[in-house]
């Protein structure tokens, strides 16, 4: 079974400012605990404690990617506008 999870935290500095929710980013070096039965739950829990501040860029981009039908799904679509 292939399957995905996107685990989510009350939002704090600078992302707030967009939603009161964001993405927990696990740092590549936490994987192996994150993903092993044997990591105690508050280790587990200690993992997904990571400040985003600094390492998200935020930019202003076309009001087509909220686009239906497919035409948000273009790569150009991501690239900053003024």
């Amino acid at each position: 079974i292939t399957s995905c999870t996107i685990l989510t935290a009350a939002a704090e500095e600078p992302m707030k400012e967009l939603h009161n929710r964001q993405p927990v980013i696990l740092a590549p070096d936490a994987y192996e605990a994150w993903l092993d039965p044997a990591t105690p739950v508050q280790a587990a829990k200690e993992l997904l404690k990571d400040d985003l501040d600094g390492k998200l860029e935020f930019y202003r981009v076309s009001r087509a990617v909220n686009a239906t039908k497919g035409a948000g799904d273009r790569a150009e679509m991501i690239e900053p506008v003024e």
